[in-house]
């Protein structure tokens, strides 16, 4: 990705997830993450364009999946990389991505709170 936009602080990640394309799930690796994004590598997926993706993760201290729905930035052919900015995202998924993003310990579980 040569053109770097991104305003978010992120933090290096190294994460198997599920990026769901037209409702087909594709293992992707997720690379770095953000508050409004991340970076992902694709490992299986059929070579389809898309502009819009949703992501399931399990960040690292927590044992929450987390679903999250984005739009692709940019992708890169030859290394498979793909940049996703999150949409739409619940407070809570907010909250524990900062946290996570912070470094601080995560809890074992956020109950939502209407």
């Amino acid at each position: 990705m040569k053109n770097d936009q991104r305003r978010d602080p992120r933090r290096p990640i190294d994460i198997l997830l599920n990026k769901y394309v037209c409702g087909q799930p594709h293992i992707c690796r997720g690379v770095n993450i953000s508050r409004g994004g991340m970076l992902i590598h694709k490992v299986l997926e059929p070579d389809v364009p898309h502009l819009s993706v949703t992501v399931e993760l399990e960040l690292p201290g927590s044992p929450e999946v987390l679903c999250v729905e984005g739009v692709v930035l940019g992708a890169d052919r030859d290394s498979q990389a793909m940049a996703i900015r999150f949409l739409r995202m619940p407070q809570r998924i907010a909250q524990l991505i900062e946290r996570f993003i912070e470094g601080q310990a995560l809890p074992e579980s956020i109950v939502a709170t209407v």
